[in-house]
């Protein structure tokens, strides 16, 4: 049986090619008490670092897939509002086209579709990903921020101005190179852009507001980029949910009722 496991990315030194096998670790000697931001990446990296030792100490009777997300941008199913989607890792890329970023700051060229996200732990539970680590990220290793402002005056002309801003602010890039090549091997599908993440967002974003929700959800954002499979997000979450429960219940001893899902476990 596989054991998906997600685990945020600590960046490296900026132009550094990372890959999913590279070790991952916050150095607490030199900084005990960092700030929230990264708190929350060095507390995740002993996660990760812990999960592994685990499976090597006690060897259990299934494998361990270690998923290792970068920034997620992307659409929130349970967003109510647009202050809601305006949340979480979403904030930084909204608030960046909103003109609402603070000049200079820091971004890590790094991000990966909330779609890809959904799919890669749904993929995971399938014993053809041979267990590891895997880095998911989008635009081939990194993330081209400068492209946002021409996906949006490409695809929402008429908000360029009135919601959106006609040029970002001028933000401080920290960059990083991901070697993704293993992680699109093993979960066989190519991860989306950062336009597609720029535009999924915005579209939300808009079908959100009052003012712009007609023209959101009408010709003006049709779907520009090629059809994915999974492409209805409310689906793929349900499916990964049914498959989730299904295991469980099958793990309980308890005969799974109505359709059956197919999957295939490792003995140890």
């Amino acid at each position: 049986m596989h054991a998906p496991h997600t685990g945020s990315l600590l960046t490296k030194a900026p132009s550094e090619i990372t890959s999913d096998d590279e070790p991952f670790a916050y150095d607490w000697a030199s900084d005990p008490l960092p700030d929230p931001g990264t708190l929350y990446l060095a507390t995740t990296s002993l996660i990760l670092t812990d999960s592994q030792a685990h499976m090597e100490v006690y060897k259990p009777h299934f494998d361990l897939v270690q998923l290792m997300p970068t920034t997620v941008f992307g659409p929130n199913p349970l967003a109510e509002n647009a202050a809601q989607l305006r949340t979480g890792s979403n904030a930084m890329l909204l608030d960046y086209i909103l003109g609402q970023l603070t000049p200079g700051e820091l971004v890590v060229t790094a991000s990966v579709h909330i779609f890809d996200v959904v799919a890669a732990h749904v993929k995971a539970l399938d014993t053809s990903v041979p267990p590891g680590r895997y880095i998911l990220q989008g635009d081939h290793g990194m993330t081209p921020w400068g492209i946002a402002a021409s996906v949006l005056e490409t695809y929402f002309p008429t908000f360029v101005g009135p919601v959106f801003v006609k040029k970002p602010p001028n933000i401080k890039l920290v960059f990083v190179i991901l070697d993704t090549g293993k992680a699109e091997r093993a979960l066989d599908f190519a991860f989306r852009t950062f336009s597609e993440q720029v535009f999924d967002t915005a579209r939300q974003y808009l079908s959100l507001l009052p003012m712009a929700r007609p023209v959101a959800t009408g010709a003006e954002a049709g779907k520009p980029f090629a059809t994915r499979p999974n492409e209805d997000r409310k689906a793929m979450i349900t499916r990964m949910l049914m498959r989730a429960a299904t295991m469980l219940l099958e793990k309980a001893g308890v005969p799974p009722v109505g359709t059956q899902w197919q999957r295939n476990t490792r003995s140890a």
